[in-house]
């Protein structure tokens, strides 16, 4: 029986050896995944952008510039800069979609239209409401634009969609 005990003192330092250079070296070794930590977030704040408060829509470009509905405007972002383009009426734009020709159509309160780039690179907006107010429709809030292959659609207030296709 004596002749285990220093075998079994061996056996216990080695394992612990074994154990103890295991933790040290091997620290990265795990069954969990690895977490990479968070992405990068970036606040903006309303100041820093002179916006209004609420942002009703949101739509991106193929180019990665993003577009918001918001109280004060159009406001585009194209990953650095923001740029604020308000309605000629001054009200609030509802609702922002772009089509297959880079046109980006707004609805807001009372107005329906269009920005496109002008020579200079600025948008430029083209309102809609003569071509809608030809057939006695009023404009109250426009909620959505949905832009589909078949034309602009829009859901409006009143409940009436608008629909545009030609001249686009």
């Amino acid at each position: 029986m004596h002749a285990h005990k220093p075998l079994a003192k061996v056996l216990l330092r080695r394992f612990t050896v074994i154990l103890l250079l295991g933790n040290l070296l091997l620290p990265g070794v795990s069954g969990q995944p690895t977490n990479l930590g968070n992405p990068p977030v970036i606040n903006f704040y309303k100041k820093n952008i002179r916006s209004g408060t609420q942002t009703w829509d949101i739509a991106e470009d193929p180019f990665g510039y993003t577009y918001f509905a918001n109280n004060s405007g159009l406001l585009v972002f194209d990953g650095y800069n923001w740029e604020l383009y308000p309605l000629p009426n001054g009200t609030i734009v509802r609702s922002v979609a772009i089509d297959k020709h880079g046109n980006i159509f707004v609805g807001g309160q009372g107005e329906f239209g269009y920005f496109s780039p002008g020579q200079n690179g600025l948008l430029r907006y083209h309102s809609l409401l003569p071509l809608i107010q030809e057939n006695n429709a009023t404009i109250e809030d426009v909620w959505d634009v949905l832009v589909a292959d078949e034309g602009v659609f829009s859901d409006r207030q009143s409940g009436v969609p608008i629909r545009r296709t030609e001249g686009l």
